[in-house]
C-alpha cells in the first residue's frame, strides 16, 4: 500500500533573509579567542533558531517531523511520546553533562594559574629564607625597591632612588640635584656593571640602572625607593657615612660627592644587599708597632675590592701613616672597582632570579601551558558546539511532544 508524501517546503524570502544575516558575521573584528567562539556560537545558535522556526511551522501545519503522515492513533501516539519522552531525557541528561565538563574546564584553568602564582610566592619565600649571605629584612626591601629584568644574555635592577639635602633650601637642593644626580647615575652604573664568566649565570652581563629623584627634606620617603640623604655638614671621621641597609638608606658625608670620593656610593650600595664591610684594622705587631690594616679581601686575581675600603682620600691617609702597603694603596686606587661575581651570584639569588637553566625550564613550561591553553580552548569550543546542538535537539522534541499530545486531545 503506497501513501503519498508531501515534503513542505520553508519559505524562501526568510531563509535568504537570515542568510544574509549570517553571511555579515565574520566581517566584524575578532581579535581574541574568546570572541572566536563567542561568534561560533552565535552563528549556530541562529541557524539552531531558524530550524527550529521551520521545523514549528511545519508542525503547526499539521507535519510531525518535516513530512505529513497518515493519523496515528491514539495507541500509536502514545507510543511515540514515551519514546520522545526517553530520548528527551537522555538529551536533558547530556546537555547537564557537557555544561559541567565547561564549567569543570573553566574551573581547572583558573585553578592552575591561581596553583602557579601560589608556587612562585613560595618558591622566593622558600629562595629568600634559606639564603645565608643576605638577611631577610633586606631582601624584602629590595623587593620593593628593585625591579629585576632578565634577558637572554643580560640581567639588569632597575633601582629607584631618592635624593635629599639635608639643610638646605627647595632651591638649593634642586640645583645641588641637578648636578650630582647624573654623577651618581654613572658612578653606580660603572661600579655595578659586571661580565658573568662563571657559574651558573656564565654568559650574562649584570647591571644596576639607578633611577633617581630629588625628595624635598620635609618630604616623606618613598618606601619603595632607596633613600640616599646627604648630611647638611661635612666630616671626615670613619663614622661620617652610615648605612641602614635593611631600611634602604644611607646617610652620604657630604665630602664624599666631592671628585673621586662619590665611589663611596657605589661601595654604601653593597650594604643594601645585606653585605658587611671587607677592610678592617688589624692592629700593631712585634715587627712593625704601627697600627696596620686590611684594605679589601684577598683575590687570587688580583681584583680590587668594592666591598673594601675605596675612599681615596682615606686611603692616601692610610698610606702616608704606613698603615697599609703601597700595593694596597695602589690596588684600591689605580684598580677598576666593581662588584665581584660571586657577589652578584648570592644577590640574584636571595632576589630568585632564575638560571639560565631554570629560565629555559620556565620559558618551556610557559609554551606547554600555553599548548594546553589551546587545546582546553579548543575542547571549550567543541564542547560548546556540542551542547548546543543538544539543546536544539531538546528544543525540537519539546516542540513535537506538544504536537503530539495535542493530537491525543483530538482523537479522544
Amino acid at each position: 500500500m503506497s501513501e503519498k508524501v508531501q515534503v513542505a517546503k520553508p519559505e524562501a524570502k526568510r531563509e535568504n533573509k537570515v542568510s544574509q544575516t549570517q553571511k555579515t558575521g565574520p566581517s566584524q573584528s575578532i581579535s581574541s579567542p574568546v570572541d572566536r567562539i563567542l561568534f561560533l556560537q552565535r552563528i549556530i545558535g541562529n541557524r539552531a533558531v531558524q530550524r527550529l522556526i521551520n521545523s514549528e511551522s511545519l508542525l503547526a501545519n499539521g507535519a510531525s517531523g518535516l513530512i505529513q503522515r497518515k493519523p496515528l492513533s491514539s495507541s500509536e501516539l502514545e507510543n511515540v511520546i514515551n519514546k520522545k519522552e526517553a530520548e528527551l531525557e537522555k538529551l536533558r541528561k547530556k546537555a547537564a553533562e557537557l555544561q559541567d565538563q565547561f564549567l569543570d574546564a573553566t574551573l581547572r584553568a583558573r585553578n592552575k594559574e591561581f596553583e602557579k602564582e601560589i608556587v612562585a610566592r613560595e618558591r622566593k619565600k622558600e629562595v629568600s629564607e634559606s639564603q645565608t649571605t643576605i638577611h631577610k629584612r633586606n631582601v624584602e626591601m629590595l623587593n620593593k625597591t628593585v625591579r629585576v629584568i632578565q634577558s637572554d644574555k643580560v640581567i639588569r635592577l632597575i633601582a629607584n632612588m631618592q635624593i635629599t639635602f639635608k639643610g638646605l633650601s627647595e632651591k638649593d637642593g634642586r640645583k645641588n640635584a641637578e648636578k650630582e644626580i647624573p654623577r651618581l647615575t654613572k658612578t653606580i652604573r660603572d661600579a655595578w656593571t659586571v661580565e658573568l664568566t662563571q657559574g651558573e649565570f656564565s654568559g650574562y652581563t649584570f647591571s644596576i640602572e639607578p633611577r633617581v629623584m630629588y625628595r624635598l627634606p620635609a618630604e616623606s620617603a618613598d618606601s619603595n625607593a632607596w633613600q640616599l640623604e646627604i648630611r647638611a655638614k661635612a666630616d671626615d671621621k670613619p663614622s661620617a657615612t652610615l648605612h641602614f641597609g635593611w631600611k634602604g638608606m644611607i646617610e652620604l658625608n657630604p665630602n664624599h660627592l666631592k671628585g673621586d670620593r662619590i665611589v663611596t656610593v657605589a661601595h654604601e650600595l653593597y650594604h643594601l644587599f645585606g653585605l658587611y664591610d671587607e677592610y678592617l684594622e688589624i692592629g700593631k705587631s712585634k715587627t712593625n708597632p704601627k697600627k696596620l690594616m686590611r684594605v679589601g679581601r684577598t683575590d687570587p686575581s688580583g681584583r680590587a675590592d668594592l666591598l673594601g675600603l675605596v675612599d681615596p682620600v682615606v686611603l692616601k691617609k692610610r698610606f702616608e701613616k704606613g698603615e697599609i702597603t703601597k700595593e694596597q694603596f695602589d690596588l684600591q686606587t689605580k684598580g677598576k672597582l666593581r662588584v665581584w661575581e660571586e657577589d652578584v651570584v648570592s644577590i640574584l639569588s636571595a632576589l630568585a632570579v632564575p638560571t639560565p637553566t631554570q629560565k629555559k625550564l620556565e620559558d618551556t613550561k610557559k609554551k606547554l601551558e600555553k599548548s594546553s591553553k589551546d587545546v582546553t580552548r579548543t575542547k571549550v569550543l567543541m564542547n560548546s558546539m556540542e551542547w548546543l546542538k543538544t539543546v536544539e535537539a531538546i528544543i525540537k522534541i519539546e516542540a513535537e511532544l506538544k504536537e503530539l499530545q495535542k493530537q491525543i486531545g483530538q482523537s479522544h
